[in-house]
């Protein structure tokens, strides 16, 4: 016959072994979690110190009708790599803007950012879902309809020659057209920011919490 120490004893070891078995397979369901971290589409970019800085403003009004990629006036300069040297650029533009047409239709304005005559990332022009930069509100928007806008691009860069290279910066507009009427973008107010950090990893490995990422998936 059982007594009831020997019994309390028997059930301390079966809730020991079952907070152990558990306990290994919450670490092995974690691990399989970290391990398929990556999501197609996301960019993890890390690097060290920020080493340089450039800022190049402008007042002045410029506008575009065309559908085609060009050059913003003003909106270039360029950054510099010794041999061998490894950065991460992170690339900013804010403007005021706006985006206008009397097409009653989904028409937008898209800007990109280009570093050495790559598209910084994300990304989006020549896709599917490209980067509006402002809109037309389906013709809605008016003369009068300002606004504020900004954004960020980011690229790793290796001068892997043996002599300094220069890689040029800019910021590239188009305006679709779906309609008779044409569509009028129109920037000014424009501020045009670079920085640079040593170094540049690059993965698609997004940072945090694996329990909370998946709960948010």
């Amino acid at each position: 016959m059982k007594t009831s120490q020997s019994i309390s004893q028997s059930i301390r070891r079966g809730l020991s072994r079952k907070v152990l078995c558990l306990s290994l397979l919450s670490a092995a369901s974690l691990g399989a979690m970290t391990s398929a971290y990556g999501y197609d589409g996301v960019e993890t970019y890390t690097a060290g110190r920020h080493f340089f800085k450039r800022v190049v403003t402008d007042t002045i009004v410029h506008t575009t009708r065309n559908p085609n990629w060009s050059q913003i006036p003003f909106a270039i300069t360029s950054v510099t790599l010794q041999p061998g040297q490894r950065a991460l650029v992170n690339v900013g533009y804010s403007a005021e803007t706006r985006c206008v047409s009397q097409n009653a239709a989904p028409e937008w304005c898209e800007l990109r950012i280009m570093v050495g005559g790559v598209e910084a990332n994300p990304a989006a022009s020549g896709t599917a879902t490209p980067f509006a930069f402002d809109s037309t509100g389906n013709g809605n928007e008016t003369l009068g309809s300002w606004e504020g806008h900004a954004v960020h691009r980011h690229i790793c860069l290796y001068n892997n020659t043996t002599a300094v290279k220069v890689y040029p910066v800019s910021v590239q507009w188009q305006v679709t057209n779906f309609g008779v009427n044409p569509v009028e973008f129109w920037v000014d107010d424009t501020a045009l920011t670079v920085e640079m950090a040593q170094g540049c990893t690059l993965n698609n490995q997004v940072p945090g919490d694996p329990e909370e990422l998946q709960q948010n998936r």
